[in-house]
């Protein structure tokens, strides 16, 4: 009705009801291609069945997942990132944005090797000597000081303890 109130007052509109099988030539033959219509194969190019909007945003998300993927597949460089997280989940982003400011920059100099640890810096020109100054075995990198550094067991260790006594504690 607003539709028909908008018109302007120049043209002239008429509303006719007719009442269904009347035998107005009109009215019989609207109803003859509707039933025609109806018995016919679907044509148009919206699809039959209806997609939630659920349905679109879950499977673009999926798309989007395993295209992400395929690029971190192929990608030749961040090696050292590819090293630490080996299966990269949606877990670890949302372990990421729970960090605060200072533990997220950590984070990303561990994970991008730009960070202040000796081989970084040896390579920036800043520090002579890239090896770790805690043991003195390897180069001082982040995966050296993350698992490998033999002045650091004793703190893994018992970092690692303290983990599984709040986990059993916990369940």
């Amino acid at each position: 009705m607003t539709k028909l109130q908008s018109f302007p007052i120049q043209n002239c509109v008429r509303l006719l009801w007719n009442p269904g099988h009347s035998n107005i030539e009109g009215n019989e033959m609207a109803d003859s291609l509707a039933k025609q219509a109806a018995t016919t194969d679907f044509t148009c190019p919206e699809p039959v069945l209806g997609l939630s909007v659920t349905s679109v945003r879950n499977t673009v998300c999926q798309w989007s997942v395993q295209e992400q993927n395929r690029k971190w597949n192929i990608i030749q460089s961040c090696r050292q990132a590819k090293q630490l997280l080996q299966n990269n989940g949606s877990h670890c982003a949302k372990y990421a944005v729970r960090l605060s400011r200072k533990d997220l920059k950590m984070l990303v100099g561990l994970l991008t090797g730009h960070n202040t640890l000796n081989r970084h810096l040896t390579l920036l020109k800043i520090e002579e000597d890239p090896m770790c100054p805690l043991c003195g075995e390897e180069y001082d990198t982040n995966l050296h000081l993350l698992g490998r550094c033999s002045a650091l067991v004793s703190v893994r260790n018992e970092e690692n303890s303290l983990e599984n006594i709040s986990y059993f504690q916990a369940n």
